[in-house]
């Protein structure tokens, strides 16, 4: 289920220097992590800059590769459900939505990166990856924080992941008019083009349902096939209207 193939805690003055020497070896004997390394090393080195610029020269930083047998789907939800469970912002986001994904993010002087990959033989790789600014080089800080995270990346969704893995941003399409709807955890729905709309959603039998405050209700069609949902918006006066939304 869950193959650990290597793991990594270093700590060490680094300097932009030795960043990119680290980077470039983990591009020869990783592969297609090495961006994730090389990304994940600058973005805690230049978090330390503004946060702590005495502490600058020295993020510690904590790696692991895990090998799951779950869907992509899966492992985005699960990296999201990680570390906002362990009081992590979500910094930024991105990738290919059938093939890489990451979430970064950040919590006091921790910085963690979450990243799904497929893989040929139809698992995940999941690269884990905490950086810490500390004062003292002490890899036991950012490698507990890594454990954690870890550990909840280990764990199913209660609901198979239907209900969790459509928590985030999606693009939403009714003819030529498309909009982004962000789907929260608590069951809210949000369109920061117009704060003054909001909308709860629910899965009920085997659809999602989302009703808007100005009368408008959408009925998605599940699961989500290729990212995305196609279903009908339904208007207050009865009118009807394809609409799908895409994952962002």
């Amino acid at each position: 289920m869950n193959d650990r193939l290597r793991s990594e805690t270093i700590s060490q003055n680094i300097r932009f220097a030795s960043t990119w020497k680290l980077s470039f070896r983990f591009y020869k004997n990783e592969g297609k992590y090495q961006k994730v390394v090389q990304c994940s090393l600058l973005f805690a080195l230049a978090l330390c800059i503004f946060t702590a610029p005495s502490l600058a020269q020295t993020p510690t930083w904590s790696r692991e590769v895990q090998n799951l047998s779950i869907s992509y789907d899966e492992c985005k939800s699960r990296a999201r459900r990680a570390l906002e469970a362990e009081g992590y912002t979500i910094e930024n986001q991105g990738g290919d939505n059938n093939r890489d994904y990451y979430f970064a993010d950040y919590k006091d002087i921790h910085t963690a990166i979450i990243a799904c990959n497929s893989s040929p033989d139809g698992k995940i790789w999941v690269n884990v990856f905490v950086a810490s600014c500390l004062s003292t080089r002490n890899g036991n800080v950012p490698g507990a924080e890594r454990v954690k995270l870890q550990e909840r990346m280990d764990r199913p969704s209660t609901d198979g992941g239907q209900n969790s893995n459509l928590v985030g941003d999606w693009i939403y399409r009714d003819g030529s008019f498309s909009d982004t709807h962000i789907f929260y955890a608590n069951g809210v729905v949000g369109s920061p083009s117009n704060s003054s709309v909001t909308a709860t959603w629910k899965i009920e039998g085997n659809e999602l349902v989302v009703r808007w405050s100005h009368g408008w209700i959408n009925q998605y069609r599940l699961p989500v096939v290729s990212g995305q949902l196609s279903g009908t918006g339904i208007g207050p006066s009865g009118e009807r209207r394809a609409i799908t939304l895409s994952r962002q």
